[in-house]
């Protein structure tokens, strides 16, 4: 008979305690918050400025209106482009931060090189021409890297299938810049055409943005959550 004793037996199939001494990976959640409330609020101004769009449009449509009405319309419009302007400028800068650490943080759990350095995280958005392509390259080698199901060593990040979420994202992002800009080309224009241009143009513009909003706060939520608590294996 087994003699019994005191101290109890460890299961042989138990999963060893990582030591005390690895690092661990901690994303950066202050600055995905920050990144995340700036973008929500730059897709609600799109949204505000679409509305002032069809309220302009319906003025000029309608003979009552006189023509104070129709420039303070157009004022209001102007100001919410500015506003849209510079919320889309900090909800950028505010994600490029974000995508920093995440970049940095997804090098550490996965030692699969990245095609582009760390310098082009920042400077994939100033390039012309090729901005319309690098960010997209740098977030997909992040998304890539941070997925639990890739190899953290000996792994081809190219051969590891890109998330539609990063393809949804960039796509609506540059569409949606299209259409703000044939907005503001058409802005111009006097006619009760125009205004219904400009309205569409701001309409199609706005719901791109809540496409893209939704999309990289849904991207930036699973990297952060794909990234917590891993252990990294290069310095």
């Amino acid at each position: 008979m087994t003699e019994m004793t005191g101290v109890a037996r460890t299961d042989d199939h138990a999963p060893a305690a990582p030591p005390d001494d690895v690092p661990i990976v901690r994303p950066a959640h202050t600055a995905r918050c920050t990144a995340s409330g700036l973008i929500a609020v730059t897709a609600l101004v799109a949204c505000s400025a679409a509305w002032q769009a069809w309220g302009s449009y319906a003025l000029v449509r309608d003979p009552a209106a006189e023509a104070a009405q129709l420039v303070a319309a157009n004022g209001r419009a102007v100001t919410l482009a500015w506003v849209w302007l510079v919320g889309s400028v900090a909800s950028t800068a505010a994600f490029a931060t974000w995508l920093r650490r995440a970049r940095a943080n997804s090098a550490r759990i996965c030692a699969a090189p990245h095609r582009l350095g760390p310098g082009w995280v920042v400077g994939a958005w100033f390039v012309p021409g090729l901005n319309l392509w690098l960010p997209a390259v740098v977030v997909s080698d992040v998304w890539r890297a941070s997925n639990p199901d890739v190899p953290p060593r000996g792994a081809d990040l190219r051969a590891v299938p890109t998330g539609w979420v990063v393809g949804l994202w960039w796509g609506a992002s540059l569409l949606s810049l299209l259409a703000e800009a044939v907005g503001v080309v058409l802005a111009g224009g006097h006619a009760v055409a125009a205004f219904g241009a400009v309205y569409a143009a701001a309409a199609v513009g706005a719901g791109l943005t809540v496409v893209a909003a939704a999309a990289v706060l849904y991207l930036m939520r699973r990297v952060d959550r794909w990234q917590t608590g891993r252990e990294a294996v290069t310095a």
